[in-house]
């Protein structure tokens, strides 16, 4: 099994709008019909994983620490403590677990990669 995760932070208005970003819009054309993405998976150039090991989580506490935004990944304690404290205007968390990203894209304009973390 691959013990790491990797973690996004971003700001999302409503619970409803980091959902939307995440999910599959199967009724929407895609490019390439044989691969379907979400708007997360094409705006970070990520092409396979398994959503099965994907967590996200928003608050509506303002302002939030990194330790309260990441508190309630599943994992959170095998690698919250080497996170920078990135939460400067961020108020959700994505985390791709047994997937180590390329770094491909750092980030877009609601949405930073933070890094690669073993758990």
């Amino acid at each position: 099994m691959n013990n790491s995760v990797a973690i996004w932070v971003g700001r999302f208005d409503s619970d409803q709008e980091l959902q939307d970003y995440l999910d599959i819009d199967y009724a929407a054309e895609q490019d390439n019909s044989e691969y379907m993405a979400s708007e997360f998976a094409e705006a970070f150039k990520i092409f396979h994983h398994d959503e099965d090991f994907r967590e996200a989580y928003r608050t509506e506490a303002e302002p939030v620490s990194w330790a309260g935004l990441a508190e309630p990944l599943s994992y959170a304690e095998g690698f919250a403590h080497t996170v920078p404290n990135i939460t400067d205007r961020n108020n959700s968390i994505i985390a791709l677990y047994n997937y180590t990203y390329p770094g491909t894209v750092h980030g877009t304009e609601n949405v930073l990669f933070v890094g690669n973390y073993t758990y």
